[in-house]
């Protein structure tokens, strides 16, 4: 059986790989709100990026590249496999040597930003072969990535209390899709456009907003004209004290660069893969 072709009633009836993540939050393209509405019918299936289809023709290059690093092993195109006619994956290869500890799913992936890849596989992708892992029985995943025009391999072994938790939230998710029930909103942008698309008309009517929620997004919006304003003096500040240098470097971290445009003035700009959580400055 082949892999059902997104957006028809096969696919809609399937927890697949590259949908469990955006049911665990991990995702970079889906929120669980978007994911649910599209699988619901209300929403058309993502349009398939330029990056998307560069990936796709490039899967059984990595897939190549793979298998001639591990001679030792049979490199197999994947194929769809599923579980009790509701959980589903495609691995994009399969691996085979003489052992069951041998067996294992290959996933291929591109991406342009070597920052993301800095601690290894991104979250949603990890999500993704744990989940390709359970279906097929796999003990472990390999991903085959082109970041940056530089290909690496990162083996990634099964973590069974990680697919208990994709299985518990993935049977949830579906059971709210059997009952017509949506997840709440969240803080997503892909929840936003997934509202955009639910509504697409402008109706010349008014819609009265409770207190509560008025307060909320005023305050929020406060919050964030104090922080833009405290982001700005601090890189005031920044700018200032690096003069001509180009970079400003804090406990062996980039913070920002100064950059400059067909010789004009210097600006500058954030480094990439800046640190999520604070620390306390010695």
């Amino acid at each position: 059986m082949r892999a059902p072709k997104p957006g028809s009633a096969e696919w809609l009836r399937y927890m697949t790989a590259s949908k469990v993540a955006a049911v665990v939050g991990t995702s970079p393209y889906e929120s669980r709100f978007s994911l649910w509405h599209r699988m619901h019918g209300d929403l058309e299936p993502q349009p398939q990026s330029a990056e998307m289809s560069y990936g796709h023709y490039l899967e059984p290059v990595l897939l190549q590249w793979f298998a001639d690093q591990h001679p030792e092993l049979i490199v197999k195109p994947g194929e769809w496999a599923e579980v009790d006619g509701w959980a589903g994956a495609s691995p994009d290869g399969r691996v085979f040597g003489k052992t069951k500890r041998d067996q294992a799913v290959v996933q291929c992936k591109t991406s342009r930003l070597a920052y993301e890849w800095e601690t290894g596989v991104p979250p949603g992708y990890y999500d993704q072969v744990q989940w390709e892992m359970w279906v097929t029985g796999a003990r472990r995943a390999y991903v085959a990535a082109d970041v940056a025009m530089e290909f690496r391999e990162y083996p990634i072994d099964r973590d069974n209390d990680r697919i208990d938790h994709l299985v518990t939230e993935a049977r949830a998710f579906m059971d709210s899709l059997a009952a017509g029930t949506p997840p709440p909103l969240d803080g997503s942008s892909h929840t936003y456009q997934a509202i955009r698309a639910l509504h697409p008309e402008i109706d010349p009517e008014s819609v009265e907003v409770p207190a509560a929620l008025a307060v909320r997004w005023l305050d929020a919006r406060e919050v964030v004209a104090e922080a833009t304003e405290a982001e700005t003096l601090a890189k005031n500040e920044i700018a200032a004290l690096m003069g001509n240098a180009q970079r400003a470097v804090w406990d062996g971290t980039t913070l920002l660069t100064r950059q400059a445009r067909n010789g004009g003035t210097p600006y500058v700009v954030a480094a990439r893969g800046l640190p999520s959580t604070r620390k306390a400055a010695s």
